[in-house]
Formats: structure tokens, sequence, C-alpha cells
């Protein structure tokens, strides 16, 4: 499955990002969707390679 959706992987960070700024200020629970695991996906992202 991680071979299928890693060439989407930035993008996703990228829209994440997007959506998160949008959520700034927000509630948690009024903010969704929003989550912020793209931060995670980022800092393991070097050892993804």
């Amino acid at each position: 499955m991680y071979e299928v959706l890693r060439p989407y992987m930035d993008i996703a960070i990228a829209n994440a990002k997007r959506l998160d700024k949008q959520n700034e200020g927000r509630k948690p629970s009024e903010s969704a969707p929003g989550t912020k695991v793209y931060e995670l996906v980022e800092m393991l992202k070097p050892y993804l390679k």
C-alpha cells in the first residue's frame, strides 16, 4: 500500500498544512476535518526512503 500512496505523500502533506492553517485558532472539535498527523509523517519521512 505504501508504494501505491508514496507518490502522493508530498501533495497530501501540503494539503494538510493548508487545512491546518485554515483551522488556526479553532478548537479541535471545531476544525473537522483536521489532524496533526502530517507533522508525524514529516518527522518520519527521512527514514522512509
